[in-house]
């Protein structure tokens, strides 16, 4: 046997031994601490010192230098610190402004002179390389100081702004180069913040609490388990010796989000349409066609149905009641407010300290909705003590309540809830008047986390980490509707506060011109938890100055309960007619790794082997039979719950994950590296479990199943390489340039199910045991999904300058997805038959630029005139492709591919800062947003038929005017959406969607105004 195959042998038994003897269960644990590392020399003999000491001042960290006077010290928490260097019959040397941040080596090298005069020090300020030769991966690294220099409204906004990574605050929800919420973890201090039944990660996030905010968004260690596309590792502060905090406030000033009329103002299409002096008679568009009866000709037709009670209604006085129930609405005089507070210091015993925060978010969404704005509320608290020398003992939890609101009507999703649902608002179609249409939606959120950290000695420590994270959840209908409450009388009728209120499908009404509804929706009554267990051991170890080896072991499990139910078309909460979704699962992740991290003058490299364990613990149906009768209508009549059904227990699946890095630095400014990896991550759990049925109570004989889930899922695959280049230029500019590539396979689609008629009798495809039931026809899903992604990163950096400084930015994606599955199962043989197998979507590039130049004054220019900023912010992406494919044909087939207008944003922040005294900073700041005020088509308001119309005629190069996707004027310049216009043949045409007026644009120009106070 060679020596390679016994060290292959050892290695797997190491990792083998290693999940015996502790059953751990996974989740990724990001890195919170840096490393420190250097030499000690004689400046004038350039020798090492054997024995100099080093110490971080203000701290019990420090090392001695080894015989070659090399030293390392482990450990570090992110921060600026000063390190000293002290050898007897030498001056001591202390650089101060040392930057340590997270899972990162800081190189610090002293060089010392034989002391002259007694007591005399060397002060300087540590230079830190551009290019960090220990990094082997694409990563970034963002501060509050950065995050203030930019026209954000808070440090996560910040963090969008590197290529490849979005944010979505409101939506609790990010992104890392194409891979969403499933793809991702995010965590505060080694602490996972993931829903696990939603697939919702807790974002907001104290930006006066952070140290930095780390994202790894390519070649992850071995370390990194349960994900595919990357991490957010945020590090908060630490307390110390001395008191310290900040109070960040910002103001939106009140304005309408979007462009055109107010929504619900006497401006829009609705009024100036029905309540038009010409509207007594008929209406007709550009074309000829009928828009409205007009309300004389209404009048008659309504006292003829006695409507009301009354028989006899002008013209007048039913405008009165349309105008009554389409009563405007202000929604432009409501302030955004943003307050990030934080604030800490010792506890009053040694080595202890205490860390606490407070972050308030009250933003109004674009369009009025039942809830009237979306809160959040989070406390966060952070505190360590050091019950011996030697351990370190911290404490972090976490309180958040969010108010918002989701999507009222679910008919056979598995209803998850969505944040802030009624930012596009029921506006967009029957409910726009009818804002109850919407469910109210409370989060709470609550987290516990221990971490002890050991120090063995000055080499080797291990951690050892317990997360408890948990997430209620409570979706319901609004306030009902007061019927008895008369708020006006038109023509001897009263009228009550409709639209207003929660009304159901019995007692409702609809709009006088049939245009919209007045009740129903608000359907769903959800009440969601998830709770999430994490234990966690890590031993690090520098055995030399080449390696230092990290082991660990993790365990996960997750108890989520789904109770979940849709009203149907009746009238109170216990209704049997309605979607019901119930279940109640504890699925659990094991995993285990180990890595070498090597460093060597010229060359850095991590490698390591991670072993996943995933195991859903849920069940298949009926042996997997997907025709089973028991899907069909009246097939689970005789069972009690759907535990009671025939089942088998679900399959689990281990997985090995090899991860290889390599860092070279050609020189001190110059750096190659690459690196590659397997990673996995496991189903949304959502997608596990439940049978979504069409009635409340199982069993029913006419409940029919609509959503069945699927235990047997697999943990997606994602192999991913990256290349990467860096190159400083004058100690002052910094070029990085990565290119990376994706393959993800066995990701989830959804899949349709249709078993053969009862009736239909062809042998083995007889429904045999469904006869005198209904078909089964529902949804499910499976590993059918695949997707390439292909991108290049490029960033240029100027660091902080006399008078300016920035960056720009270049993002070139490149994603091709498909399912190389069945999306339709057909029992019947004769429809199967004629299924594609696969479908592969054309492939969509996403190139998009961005830059920021900050303009400063010195320090030196006194108060008045100094340490002014101004912050330029310009994005540019180019315009994605669009397959119009109306008759639905596979995508390999489709041949018309039309482009979308290019995209542009330009905003600023001009800022001041103010120093009080030595310990109190004001920073004052104001941010316009959309400076050009550039307007970006909300397609997706449209409804099919106008979409068409406006790809047809006006977007086609063909038929149409030729415009591209987002265009919206004719050749006369006339709104096609809201004007009458003329189209290739010169015919006057009515408006595509002058009922959208309002909804066409968001965001125009907007200002945010703040003050950050500092001591």
């Amino acid at each position: 046997m060679t020596n390679f195959n016994r060290h292959v042998k050892s290695f797997c038994f190491i990792v083998a031994a290693l999940l015996v003897i502790f059953i751990a269960h996974t989740n990724v644990w990001a890195g919170t601490t840096g490393k420190i590392a250097g030499i000690v020399m004689d400046s004038s003999t350039k020798e090492g010192l054997p024995g100099a000491n080093i110490v971080i001042v203000g701290t019990q960290l420090g090392a001695s230098a080894d015989v070659n006077g090399k030293f390392f010290i482990l450990n570090v928490p992110p921060g600026d610190y000063s390190v000293r260097a002290t050898m007897m019959g030498y001056g001591s040397v202390l650089q101060q402004k040392v930057r340590v941040n997270a899972d990162r080596t800081t190189d610090l090298n002293f060089g010392l002179s034989q002391a002259v005069l007694e007591g005399k020090e060397v002060v300087v300020t540590a230079s830190r390389p551009l290019v960090e030769k220990d990094v082997a991966a694409s990563q970034s690294i963002t501060t509050s100081k950065i995050a203030d220099a930019l026209p954000v409204s808070d440090i996560m906004a910040a963090v969008s702004l590197e290529p490849g990574i979005g944010v979505a605050t409101n939506k609790m929800a990010v992104s890392i180069r194409g891979g969403g919420n499933d793809q991702i973890s995010f965590q505060v201090d080694g602490m996972e913040r993931k829903d696990k039944l939603n697939d919702k990660v807790y974002v907001p996030t104290n930006s006066a609490l952070v140290s930095e905010i780390q994202v790894l968004s390519g070649g992850f260690n071995a370390e990194y388990g349960n994900i595919r596309s990357g991490v957010f590792n945020i590090v908060s502060k630490e307390g110390g010796n001395k008191f310290f905090g900040s109070m960040d406030y910002r103001n939106g000033p009140a304005h309408q989000k979007h462009f055109g009329p107010n929504a619900y103002g006497t401006d829009q299409y609705d009024w100036k349409t029905y309540a038009s002096p010409a509207a007594f008679n008929e209406i007709l568009d550009a074309e000829g066609n009928s828009i409205f009866m007009g309300w004389n000709a209404l009048a008659d037709l309504k006292n003829g149905e006695n409507y009301m009670g009354k028989s006899d209604w002008t013209g007048q006085q039913l405008l009165d009641v349309w105008k009554f129930r389409h009563r405007p609405i202000d929604y432009t005089n409501n302030s955004d407010h943003y307050v990030d507070f934080g604030f800490g210091g010792p506890l009053g015993i040694k080595n202890a300290g205490f860390l606490l925060g407070l972050k308030y978010n009250r933003i109004f969404p674009i369009l009025p909705s039942v809830r009237g704005n979306n809160q959040i509320i989070s406390l966060e608290g952070k505190v360590h003590f050091k019950p011996t020398s030697a351990i370190k003992v911290t404490v972090n939890g976490l309180y958040g309540k969010t108010e918002t609101t989701t999507p009222g009507r679910s008919w056979g999703a598995i209803g998850n809830m969505e944040y802030g649902a009624d930012i596009v608002g029921s506006a967009l179609g029957r409910d726009k008047y009818y804002l109850s249409a919407q469910d109210l939606l409370n989060v709470w959120t609550k987290q516990l986390g221990i971490r002890m950290t050991h120090t063995l000695s000055p080499s080797t420590f291990y951690e050892i980490r317990y997360n408890n994270f948990r997430m209620n959840s409570e979706a319901g209908r609004p306030p009902e509707r007061k019927y008895n409450n008369i708020v006006k009388s038109i023509g001897g009728v009263g009228l009550n506060e409709e639209p207003a209120g929660w009304a159901v499908f019995g007692l409702g009404s609809t709009d006088l011109t049939g245009k919209y509804d007045f009740f129903g929706g608000a359907q769903i009554e959800d009440t969601s938890s998830v709770v999430t267990n994490l234990l966690n051991f890590d031993l690090t170890s520098q055995i030399n100055n080449q390696h230092l080896i990290k082991l660990g072991f993790e365990y996960e499990t997750d108890h989520v309960v789904k109770d979940m139910f849709a009203r149907g078309n009746e009238t109170v909460i216990g209704d049997p007619n309605g979607d019901n979704l119930h279940y109640n699962r504890t699925p659990y992740h094991i995993g285990s790794y180990i890595q070498d991290k090597i460093e060597y003058g010229g060359m850095i490299a991590n490698i390591g082997l991670r072993v996943e364990h995933y195991d859903a613990r849920g069940y298949i149906w009926d042996n997997g039979y997907i025709y089973s009768p028991i899907y069909g209508a009246g097939g689970t009549v005789g069972y009690a719950s759907t535990d009671d059904l025939p089942k088998e227990k679900s399959k689990a699946y281990t997985v090995l994950a090899p991860r290889l890095a390599f860092s070279h630095p050609v020189r001190e400014n110059t750096k190659f590296f690459f690196n590659y990896g397997v990673y996995y991550s496991e189903p949304t759990n959502a997608h596990r479990y439940g049978i979504k049925f069409s009635q409340r109570e199982f069993g029913n004989i006419i409940s029919r199943t609509r959503t069945v889930g699927y235990a047997n899922l697999e943990p997606a695959r994602t192999s991913a390489y990256e290349i990467g280049f860096e190159q400083s230029v004058a100690d002052q500019w910094l070029i990085r340039a990565y290119f990376y590539a994706k393959d993800n396979t066995e990701q989830i689609s959804q899949v349709y199910v249709m078993s053969m008629r009862n009736s239909d009798m062809v042998g083995y495809f007889a429904n045999q045991e469904g006869l005198g039931k209904g078909q089964a026809s529902y949804y499910t899903y499976r590993n059918h999904n695949y997707g390439d992604i292909r991108g290049i990163e490029l960033k240029i950096t100027k660091r902080y300058g006399q008078f300016f400084s920035g960056w720009a930015t270049m993002d070139y994606r490149i994603s091709t997805s498909g399912n190389y599955g069945l999306s339709q199962y057909f029992q019947d043989p004769l429809r199967a038959y004629t299924l594609y197998s696969a479908v592969k979507l054309q492939p969509q590039s996403e190139p998009r630029f961005l830059s920021n130049l900050n303009l400063h004054t010195p320090t030196e220019w006194g108060k008045l005139k100094g340490e002014w900023q101004l912050s330029i912010n310009q994005s540019w992406s180019k315009g994605p492709r669009l397959i119009y494919n109306p008759s639905g044909l596979p995508t390999r087939e489709v041949k018309t591919i039309y482009h979308w207008v290019n995209m542009y944003k330009t905003s600023f922040r001009v800022s001041k800062h103010v120093n009080l005294m030595s310990a109190l900073k004001l920073l004052f700041y104001m941010d316009v947003n959309n400076l050009f005020n550039y307007r970006h088509l909300n397609l997706g308001i449209l409804s099919g038929s106008q979409q068409d119309l406006y790809l047809t005629q006006v977007v086609d190069s063909n038929n149409g005017l030729n415009k591209k996707i987002g265009e919206y004027k004719d050749n006369n310049g006339k709104n096609v959406f809201t004007e009458t216009w003329t189209d290739k043949n010169g015919n006057a045409r009515a408006p595509i969607a002058p009922e959208k007026d309002f909804a066409l644009f968001y965001y125009p120009r907007s200002f945010l105004l703040g003050v950050k106070i500092e001591y």
